[in-house]
């Protein structure tokens, strides 16, 4: 939806009412939807979408930080399970003399 004046002012409003207020604007009351009606339901859709993308952004960034914390884990676990090893190795050495 290409913009023009009117919507430069729908949208200004849409931003004082907050998405609450949008959503309380009633499309009911009109047989055949106005312009603004129709633009408040792009104005919506708009904020929907940016929210999405935000959540999914969000957990795009724990998943990272997740794996880092299982990469540093698992090398944590191959340190520990070289110790067992070697410490194996060292009392069968030991028992054997």
């Amino acid at each position: 939806m290409a913009e023009d004046s009117r919507h430069a002012v729908w949208r200004a409003e849409f931003e004082k009412l907050g998405e609450t207020g949008v959503r309380m604007i009633d499309p009911g009351s009109h047989v055949i939807p106005d312009d603004r009606v129709r633009f408040a339901k792009v104005w919506l859709a708009e904020r929907d979408s940016a929210k999405r993308d935000a959540r999914e952004e969000e957990t795009l960034s724990i998943a990272r930080e997740a794996n880092r914390i299982a990469s540093r884990a698992e090398r944590w676990a191959m340190y520990a399970a070289i110790a067992a090893a070697v410490a194996l190795i060292i009392s069968l050495v030991r028992n054997n003399s």
